[in-house]
Parts: structure tokens; sequence; C-alpha cells
């Protein structure tokens, strides 16, 4: 059985028995890997289990564990390097003494 459809994700889905993904992996895992495709693999018209490309676990991986990082999970990730404040001083003075410089190596 082959059906297509597109996932939430707007991915397209294609659905084989395990037979026929038996019969033709290698070439289901190139497709996988070069179409981005959800591949749902069944046994029987029943959902057994799902292939899908690297990328696509690897995101998959990334939204999970954003999503589940609690306000609790952050505490300390954060590190203030310094004051914006200061910061914008430091770089203010910077720029005004390069100014200067460039100034006066164009007056000599």
């Amino acid at each position: 059985m082959k059906k297509h459809r597109k996932s939430p994700a707007k991915l397209t889905v294609q659905t084989l028995g395990k037979t026929m993904v038996r019969q033709n992996f290698l070439s289901m895992v190139d497709k996988v890997a070069e179409e981005h495709i959800l591949l749902e693999i069944t046994d029987r018209n029943v959902p057994v289990a799902v292939m899908v490309s690297y990328q696509q676990w690897i995101a998959l991986l990334s939204k999970e564990q954003a999503e589940s990082k609690s306000p609790e999970d952050l505490r300390g990730s954060i590190k203030i390097q310094g004051d914006l404040a200061d910061s914008n001083v430091a770089i203010s003075k910077l720029f005004i003494d390069s100014a200067k410089k460039s100034a006066h190596e164009l007056t000599k």
C-alpha cells in the first residue's frame, strides 16, 4: 500500500507496508534523506514506525528540548557580562578617540 498526504508540519508523508520497505530499504533511506519526506511504515495497515531524515530528527529533538525547558531549568544558563550603559560609554569613548585620531592624521 502506498499513500501520500501532508503532515501538520507540511511535510509529505508516504505510507508503505513493512514488507515493501524491507524489499526497498536502501532506496527508501535515500528517498527520505533527499526528499525530506516522512515514511510511515505499517503492518497490516496499522502504523508501527516512522522513518525520518537525520535533519528532521535533529529538528524534532531540538523542538522537544526547547519545549521541555521550564524557567527553573533555564536558571543560571545566562551570564551577564557587563552593564549595557557601561558598554555604551566604553564604545562611545573608543569611537570618539578613533575619530579624533583620524582627524589628526588627516590634518598632518
